[in-house]
């Protein structure tokens, strides 16, 4: 699955994530902790940081994220995508 992330008016490819359908239009996205993006974007490796979010799955952009947990090596994020 082809995952973008919505940084200043561009999307890029965030290889490093994966995504879960939880329904037919809701996604848990799973960010690594050590993922380039963290720099990139300026964002903390914590799940309220990356609150507000946009991703785009598939090319199918989302609703803003909301942080959903942490384990050791990733942090998720739950999504829902526009129809």
């Amino acid at each position: 699955m082809i995952i973008e992330l919505l940084h200043r008016g561009r999307f890029f490819p965030v290889e490093d994530a994966s995504a879960r359908a939880l329904s037919s239009n809701a996604w848990e996205l799973r960010l690594p902790i050590t993922s380039a993006v963290h720099a990139r974007t300026r964002r903390r490796p914590d799940p309220e940081d990356w609150d507000g979010a946009i991703f785009a799955l598939q090319g199918a952009q989302t609703e803003p994220a909301v942080g959903s947990g942490r384990d050791r090596g990733a942090i998720y994020l739950t999504v829902l995508v526009l129809d």
